[in-house]
């Protein structure tokens, strides 16, 4: 692994700019805008929703080999299926042996492998029911050999759970605040935040919404209730504070000092978090228990349609 994230691939090849980012996508519209109007799909982000919760599923029921958090490579097979997507028209190739493929070779990359054959069976029986993902490991190979192209090999990403581990103790973070901010960055990835900024950004972010929505400290607002937040953090809306409310909170204090003394993008941060909060606010118009429904079945017509599944 590269020595640290400054001297990375990640740095210097995979974070772009907003207007970067959105050019590249148009270019790939363009390619395919035919297919698009055939098969109009959800939300890129809902898309990656899904995608988490099913690698999630896939995660529990493959036995780890290694004391590394299940998270991690989770985090980094959506990293790589966002890189790719960035290159590749969504619309192109089949996304359920996409997923599959980039968690599969994410296992590899972060010491935590799993046969080829036991991803596929435990993979199809995930999606069950439906021919979305073929009977046969050489598709894996396949698309592993694509993925890996597309990325020029540069397979090393790098994560903001390391940056929240180290801040806790320093900032005095409660265990619910470090739940939720682990949650936060968990929910980065199904965003576009980890080809805009670097990793500590998002934790920093991570940190600060979980300090605003926990319960830890939370003066009784006087008059009018005032708008809430999005409810993803803590399973329920918290009234949003005034800035003055937050500054007595006393880890809203030391995050406000903290960053005043570093020489962390105080900008970048502000874009993190407004991003996620955009991404809760998208999830919670979703009714409980209908993002399968939402994105599974366009995408199943999209990979039968086009024959993505031979």
């Amino acid at each position: 692994m590269a020595a640290n994230y400054w001297t990375s691939t990640q740095r210097r090849n995979w974070q772009f700019s907003r207007e970067t980012i959105a050019a590249m996508r148009s270019q790939l519209d363009n390619i395919d805008s035919a297919g698009i109007k055939q098969h109009p799909l959800p939300e890129l982000n809902l898309i990656f929703a899904y995608f988490f919760s099913k690698l999630n599923q896939l995660a529990r029921k493959l036995q780890p080999n290694s004391s590394l958090p299940r998270q991690i490579p989770l985090g980094t097979a959506l990293v790589y299926l966002r890189r790719f997507y960035l290159l590749k028209p969504f619309r192109h190739t089949n996304p359920f042996l996409a997923l599959i493929t980039a968690y599969y070779l994410s296992s590899k990359l972060e010491e935590n492998p799993h046969h080829i054959r036991l991803i596929l069976n435990e993979s199809r029986q995930l999606f069950s029911g439906e021919l979305v993902i073929p009977n046969d490991v050489a598709k894996i190979g396949e698309m592993e050999f694509n993925i890996i192209s597309e990325m020029q090999s540069q397979l090393i990403v790098h994560h903001p759970y390391k940056t929240l581990d180290a801040l806790r103790e320093p900032l005095s973070l409660t265990n619910e605040e470090y739940a939720v901010g682990w949650s936060a960055i968990n929910d980065s990835y199904l965003t576009d935040l980890p080809l805009l900024v670097a990793p500590h950004i998002i934790a920093v972010a991570a940190i600060f919404l979980a300090v605003v929505t926990t319960g830890s400290y939370r003066p009784r607002p006087a008059g009018p209730q005032p708008p809430s937040l999005p409810a993803r953090p803590g399973g329920a809306e918290r009234p949003l504070l005034t800035p003055e409310q937050l500054l007595q909170n006393p880890n809203v204090q030391r995050i406000v000092t903290f960053l005043g003394d570093s020489e962390i993008d105080i900008e970048a941060v502000v874009e993190s978090t407004q991003e996620l909060l955009s991404f809760w606010s998208l999830i919670a118009q979703i009714p409980d228990g209908q993002l399968e429904a939402k994105v599974r079945s366009p995408l199943e017509k999209l990979v039968k349609e086009r024959g993505l599944y031979r």
